[in-house]
């Protein structure tokens, strides 16, 4: 992970290297200085990380950085177990489009026709 400062005069720091996806930033792996700490849609703060992981710690919450990309940095106070958890269920809940085939004959009934016609419409 290259990090580098953006400007001497700058407050917080600019990630240069996009490819972060595998590592989270989460309470004290937060390389930044300053971060933006949203609260609800609303309301948004500037202000130190310490200041920011105090919060969480008050709160019993995880600050989670979700934009480390931007500038400043996007941070929000979650439950990161039940983030992850939730994750989990709409990765496991996500169903696939199969695609299935049904086969008619030329001999089929009226009867059977509509059977399989409601087949299909499941």
């Amino acid at each position: 992970m290259n990090i580098n400062k953006k400007s001497k005069s700058s407050e917080y720091m600019v990630l240069k290297d996009k490819k972060i996806n595998n590592f989270q930033f989460l309470n004290e792996n937060i390389p930044f200085s300053k971060v933006l700490l949203v609260i609800s849609k609303e309301e948004k703060v500037f202000i130190d990380r310490q200041e920011a992981l105090n919060r969480a710690k008050e709160l019993g919450l995880d600050l989670f950085c979700i934009a480390p990309t931007k500038t400043p940095p996007v941070c929000k106070l979650i439950d990161y177990q039940k983030h992850i958890f939730e994750l989990s269920k709409k990765k496991k809940n996500k169903k696939e489009n199969d695609c299935k085939e049904i086969r008619f004959s030329f001999n089929i009934g009226e009867n059977d026709l509509k059977v399989k016609l409601g087949k299909i419409e499941k």
